[in-house]
C-alpha cells in the first residue's frame, strides 16, 4: 500500500490557524537560560581592542590641548575626566560580558486581539554578588540587572526596571503577530505570505513521519527556511532553521515535548540557536515551560506603566511623569 500523499502548504497552515483562533489571551511562565558563545580570547581581545583605541583618544587629544596652550593643571583636569571615561568603557565591557550568560525566570502575558504583550523578568543571578566580584558600582546595576518588565504594543515598547522606579518609552513597534504562535509550535501564518515557492516532502525519521517544508525567496538558489512538522501533532514544528543571504544557517529553533493544556498542544522546552555577528560566535537559548493558561481575564492595567515609575520617553527626547 502506497503511503499517504504528502499535504500542501494550504493544508498545513489551515491545521495552524484553526488552533490559533481558539487562543485568545496567553500566559505562559517559565525559565530561560541564555549562553553567548564565542572563540577563545575572543572578549579579551575586543576588550584589549577598545582599551587601546581609548587609550590613544586620550592621548591625542591632550597634546591637542597642549598644542593650543593649556596649561598643566587643565591638562590634568582634562586627563582625569578622559580617564574616568575610559574606566566607564571597561565597566560596559564587564556588564556586557557577564549579560552573556543570563539565568531568568520569565511570565508572558500576551494578548493577540489588542496586539500587546507584557513579559516580566526576574533575574535568577545574584546581582549583588557579581556587582561586588567585578568592581562595578550603582550606576551599572540598570544595565546588569535583568529584573526587568517590557510592554509591547504596536507603536511603541516601555522598559520598566524596577530596582530604580524608571520606566524607558521606545518609539520602535516591538509587538510580533506571529510570537504565539512561535511558542505553540504553530508555524508563524507570516511564512506563507512571504511569496516563498514552497516544497513539501514526507519522509521517516526513527520511525516517525515529519513533513518537511523548504521555502525559497524568488530568485534564490538556496532555501531560505526549513520547516519539519509532525501529523499527528496537528503539523507543530519540531525543527525551524532560517539561512542567510549565503545559505548559512541564522538560526534554528526546535521546539519539544508537546503536551496538551486546555486541548491545546504547547511544546514544553524549547532551544533556539542564534548566530552572531562574527562567524564564530552564536547564542543559545533554551526555554523552558512550567505553566500555561489560556483565555483567563486579565487586569487591563497590566499593559499598563505603574504610577510609581518615572517615565522617560525617548521619542520626544522629553521627559515626563506618566
Amino acid at each position: 500500500m502506497p503511503p499517504p500523499p504528502a499535504p500542501t502548504a494550504q493544508e498545513i497552515r489551515a491545521a495552524g490557524e484553526t488552533d490559533l483562533q481558539a487562543v485568545g489571551i496567553l500566559v505562559m511562565q517559565g525559565r530561560i537560560t541564555e549562553d553567548y558563545q564565542t572563540r577563545p580570547n575572543e572578549e579579551q581581545e575586543a576588550r584589549q581592542r577598545r582599551h587601546d583605541a581609548l587609550t590613544a583618544s586620550i592621548e591625542r587629544t591632550i597634546q591637542m590641548a597642549a598644542e593650543r596652550g593649556a596649561t598643566e593643571e587643565q591638562i590634568a583636569r582634562i586627563r582625569t575626566r578622559l580617564t574616568e571615561r575610559l574606566n566607564d568603557g571597561d565597566s560596559a565591557m564587564i556588564v556586557a560580558q557577564l549579560n552573556k550568560h543570563l539565568r531568568i525566570e520569565r511570565t508572558a502575558t500576551i494578548d493577540p486581539t489588542l496586539k500587546r504583550a507584557r513579559y516580566d523578568d526576574r533575574d535568577l543571578r545574584d546581582v549583588d554578588a557579581l556587582m561586588a566580584a567585578h568592581g562595578l558600582n550603582e550606576n551599572d546595576r540598570v544595565s546588569l540587572s535583568k529584573t526587568v518588565g517590557r510592554i509591547l504594543l504596536e507603536d511603541r515598547e516601555i522598559t520598566m526596571h524596577p530596582s530604580v522606579g524608571l520606566a524607558v518609552v521606545s518609539r520602535i513597534p516591538k509587538f510580533k503577530t506571529d510570537d504565539v504562535a512561535r511558542r505553540l509550535g504553530i508555524i508563524p501564518p507570516p511564512f506563507f505570505e512571504r511569496g516563498y515557492e514552497f516544497q513539501v516532502a514526507q519522509v521517516q525519521q526513527q520511525g516517525t513521519t515529519i513533513v518537511r517544508i523548504t521555502g525559497t525567496r524568488p530568485g534564490r538558489t538556496t532555501p531560505t527556511v526549513l520547516i519539519e512538522t509532525r501529523p499527528d501533532q496537528r503539523y507543530r514544528m519540531t525543527r525551524l532553521v532560517r539561512y542567510d543571504e549565503n545559505g548559512e544557517v541564522a538560526e534554528e529553533y526546535l521546539p519539544s515535548n508537546y503536551q496538551p493544556e486546555d486541548g491545546i498542544l504547547v511544546p514544553r522546552r524549547t532551544e533556539q540557536r542564534v548566530a552572531g555577528y562574527e562567524s564564530s560566535s552564536y547564542c543559545i537559548r533554551i526555554r523552558t515551560v512550567t505553566r500555561v493558561r489560556f483565555n483567563q481575564q486579565i487586569d487591563p492595567t497590566r499593559f499598563e506603566v505603574p504610577s510609581e515609575c518615572f517615565v522617560q520617553d525617548t521619542r520626544t527626547a522629553t521627559r515626563a511623569e506618566d
